[in-house]
């Protein structure tokens, strides 16, 4: 993806964050139609993100997803947010379904879970952003092979 407008924030913040998309995508997570910016969010679906701490929220409608960081996101961080674009952009109903039932209200939302799984399969780690929820080797295989 290209990096974002300039924004007003430390360059070399958005220059980690640009090398740390590379490695994402390259793991096999597609974003698909996404783009991603830093600072803070005063809209639904984010909410306030306070400057300072690292956080991001990603949202989607039509096919379209965006990512807002604020502070210095890890590389788990990052994973994630490109996952949850991949699933805002990319997973069917009846996948979300099937990661819901096995999530069980651990989580914070299916989407969350189901990034959780494509992070967990393509990047071999629990990026531990989406609640309490932990995907098992079968599950994230599932996921990634229905996405």
């Amino acid at each position: 993806q290209a990096a974002p407008p300039a924004p007003a924030t430390d360059s070399s913040v958005v220059a980690m964050i640009t090398q740390m998309v590379a490695q994402v995508e390259a793991s096999g997570i597609n974003p698909g139609n996404w783009t991603w910016s830093m600072g803070t969010a005063n809209e639904t679906p984010c909410g306030v993100l306070p400057p300072g701490i690292a956080q991001g929220c990603t949202s989607g409608n039509g096919y379209t997803a965006s990512t807002i960081f604020t502070g210095t996101p890890t590389l788990s961080l990052v994973a994630h947010e490109l996952a949850n674009a991949e699933v805002e952009n990319n997973a069917s109903p009846a996948l979300l379904a099937q990661v819901t039932s096995v999530e069980a209200g651990t989580s914070w939302s299916p989407i969350d879970a189901t990034a959780t799984c494509l992070v967990y399969y393509h990047m071999g780690f629990e990026d531990d952003d989406s609640g309490s929820f932990q995907c098992s080797a079968s599950e994230a295989q599932y996921v990634a092979a229905n996405i």
